[in-house]
């Protein structure tokens, strides 16, 4: 069976407290057409703010452009970790990273993180890896706050093209 494109699309997602909640955005065909992918464009998550502590909030974006323009609101004191695995996945997207937990962004294919705003964590560690050609073009990663580590890796030809990381 085939899953078309656009199945949780221009949603919003409201993550039930004191449970975990991972969120797949993912689908069947990798074909690069409007049939399919899509599947969480433009979608809003809202990860819940009374939780515990060691917890980590997790979302995989593995189809083609499946968080394109996607709203990823990480919860305040835990971690949080945004997987962008096929072209285009997670392509302007904005990513409020959580104020006191770490936050991991994996790029993983052409594109993938490409013209995304990322909102730094005030007291946790921030970590970018691009990992394919272009996966971080065009990408502004805000100056860190005082003592806090970063990590922001470019692996590949041209992964963090027309970026700008200040540090």
């Amino acid at each position: 069976n085939q899953t078309r494109g656009y199945n949780c699309a221009w949603a919003e997602i409201f993550c039930p407290t004191n449970s975990q909640c991972d969120v797949l955005c993912t689908s069947t065909q990798e074909f690069k057409s409007q049939d399919y992918g899509y599947s969480c464009y433009d979608l809003t998550i809202h990860w819940p703010t009374n939780y515990s502590f060691n917890e980590s909030y997790m979302i995989e974006c593995g189809g083609y452009y499946s968080c394109y323009s996607t709203t990823i609101y990480c919860p305040d004191n835990a971690d949080c970790q945004i997987t962008c695995g096929s072209s285009f996945a997670c392509y302007n997207a904005i990513i409020y990273c959580p104020e006191y937990g770490d936050c991991d962004i994996f790029c993983a294919d052409t594109d993938s993180c490409s013209n995304i705003d990322i909102r730094r964590s005030i007291y946790g560690q921030n970590n970018v890896f691009c990992d394919a050609e272009y996966a971080c073009s065009d990408m502004d990663f805000p100056e860190p706050f005082d003592k806090i580590d970063f990590h922001f890796v470019c692996q590949y030809k041209g992964s963090c093209q027309r970026s700008n990381i200040f540090c």
